[in-house]
């Protein structure tokens, strides 16, 4: 992947500042494997919860939505001929609004993060891509 198709890619969901700090991070990481750092790979996304707090108006009329969330997320993290498997669990508060043909994340706050399950394997073939 391109730093382009990152960038677009977060931009379908992503928009305003939230934008481009979580491109920065992701930049970051990407740097990181180019290097020879952990690989991580996110193989499932599941919403466990969510709420709505407020729904209120932005300085230009559209709407938009406090939220509070919980999810879990299961992926990998390969290095050095191992592969760990993890499943985390999130809580965050996110501010979605409404933006021109779609609805946008424009802020978020981590409020709580649990590992769930840990576990450890040797690779035993070449990773597929």
């Amino acid at each position: 992947q391109t730093e382009r198709d990152v960038y677009d890619a977060l931009a379908l969901s992503v928009d305003g500042p939230l934008l481009d700090a979580l491109y920065l991070q992701f930049r970051k990481g990407l740097q990181m494997q180019e290097q020879g750092g952990a690989v991580a790979r996110v193989r499932e996304v599941t919403l466990m919860d969510q709420q709505m707090l407020t729904s209120q108006r932005q300085t230009d009329g559209r709407p938009q939505l406090q939220l509070q969330c919980r999810w879990r997320v299961t992926g990998t993290v390969e290095h050095w001929g191992h592969i760990h498997t993890r499943e985390n669990e999130y809580q965050a508060a996110l501010t979605v609004s409404a933006r021109v043909n779609s609805w946008k994340i424009t802020a978020y706050e981590v409020l709580d993060e649990q590992r769930i399950r840990f576990e450890t394997s040797v690779r035993t073939s070449k990773p597929s891509s």
